[in-house]
């Protein structure tokens, strides 16, 4: 096997990066030990977040966030809900940093919306009764695992170059291609398979 780029590691980052590469033409092969997603990219909290958390403090994570977000939204609708997100003003809360809030998501790029109490208790019964008021912003749940198989889907198509993924058993010597499946497709947005012939098997490093 011959490749330009070897990524280890099938997490969200492994996969973004091998789809990366192959819409670029650029020839890659990812490696996994176990199965896509097993590790950390499994087990996090499928909170898209807007970055407004840090508006005020952090202003360079919360451009991160709210590009990322804006990218995700676009590449990938298919696999995000858009529940929004709620930052609620309550008796005994300071209320400049309402204003400071506010500041720091209209320099940060992140669209909010002021809500009355009334307002915001339509939208979210379960807040609690005295809230003073709130503002809306574009926070969503996305779905990690059908992220990175859209994302493995895009970097196996014929007009990616030759793309191999591999995962490999704890057990030395039994090593397999990864199974082809079919996933809807985050940049053409229909379903496609993994193109036939494409996943190859590769030597888990340690392993005879």
């Amino acid at each position: 096997m011959e490749t330009d780029v070897v990524v280890v590691g099938g997490g969200v980052t492994g996969v973004a990066v091998l789809r990366d590469l192959a819409l670029r033409g650029v020839q890659a092969v990812l490696v996994e030990r176990f199965d896509l997603g097993t590790g950390t990219s499994g087990r996090w909290h499928g909170l898209l977040h807007s970055g407004a958390r840090y508006a005020v403090r952090d202003q360079d994570a919360a451009r991160e966030c709210i590009e990322e977000n804006t990218t995700l939204r676009r590449i990938a609708p298919h696999t995000i809900e858009d529940v929004g997100g709620l930052f609620a003003l309550l008796p005994g809360d300071d209320e400049a940093y309402a204003g400071q809030f506010v500041e720091g998501c209209r320099a940060s790029g992140i669209p909010t919306e002021e809500l009355s109490a009334a307002a915001a208790h339509r939208r979210e019964p379960l807040l609690a009764p005295d809230v003073k008021l709130a503002f809306a912003v574009p926070d969503g749940g996305i779905d990690s695992w059908s992220l990175m198989r859209s994302m493995a889907a895009d970097s196996s198509s014929p007009s990616s170059g030759s793309i191999a993924t591999a995962t490999a058993s704890p057990r030395c010597g039994s090593t397999t291609p990864s199974p082809a499946r079919t996933a809807r497709s985050a940049a053409s947005g229909w379903s496609t398979p993994p193109a036939p012939g494409r996943a190859r098997s590769a030597a888990w490093p340690g392993c005879p």
